[in-house]
């Protein structure tokens, strides 16, 4: 079986580990607590997809659009999704960027579905 290596970015450990164990078994699910350890993380790992929270305290409060960027100059190819809790206005140099948008609080069954859409 092909594991889908999946980034999960929030600055909430509970959220984390939401998805670190509650993921099914085909996404290889790897977690950072903010924009910093993302980048290294995908600097050394090819993934499928990125979903990052935008507000990423204490480091800054838009943290997620600045890893969105990052992702983008480093030509990133897989999909990028973000989710908040809060209506944001993105950035429109980013906006091509994003594929899928998820409004806290969801479910992982929320966040499966629309992920297998967003890869059709």
């Amino acid at each position: 079986m092909i594991k889908h290596p999946i980034l999960i970015v929030d600055d909430m450990n509970p959220i984390l580990k939401v998805f670190k164990f509650g993921m099914p078994d085909d996404y290889d699910v790897v977690v950072a607590n903010n924009i910093y350890q993302a980048k290294t993380f995908c600097m050394a790992i090819r993934f499928d997809i990125v979903l990052t929270d935008i507000h990423l305290l204490p480091h800054t409060p838009f943290g997620g659009f600045e890893l969105v960027q990052s992702l983008v100059n480093m030509k990133f190819s897989g999909k990028i999704g973000i989710m908040s809790g809060y209506a944001q206005d993105i950035p429109i140099h980013l906006i091509d960027h994003i594929d899928f948008i998820l409004e806290k609080p969801f479910s992982i069954p929320d966040f499966l579905e629309t992920i297998q859409g967003v890869n059709k």
